[in-house]
């Protein structure tokens, strides 16, 4: 799944490496067998962007979403294009159709 990064500043650097480890913050969740490594030790994943843009396996990529970390859509509306009242943030559906959140 495709991911991107919030805010335009970190999205014009042509790399960026976040370090994750989601089986250290996962509290009593079954986590995927991948997330730890052989002693049951969190493994840590580290995740390149070039542009604000990475390609992640699905179970991280939820993690990373759920954490508030990326975005599932590389659209940036400026503030001064949305209107009071309106939705902030646009995410896509699983259809593929913006949602105002």
């Amino acid at each position: 799944m495709k991911v991107y990064l919030t805010g335009e500043k970190p999205r014009a650097q042509p790399s960026f490496i976040m370090c994750v480890a989601p089986a250290a913050t996962a509290s009593n969740q079954e986590v995927p067998a991948h997330w730890v490594d052989d002693k049951n030790n969190p493994a840590q994943f580290n995740i390149e962007f070039t542009y604000g843009e990475a390609e992640v396996e699905d179970s991280i990529a939820r993690y990373l979403l759920e954490q508030g970390l990326v975005k599932k859509t590389s659209l940036i509306i400026p503030p001064s294009f949305v209107g009071s009242g309106a939705p902030q943030q646009l995410e896509l559906d699983v259809n593929g159709f913006l949602n105002g959140g």
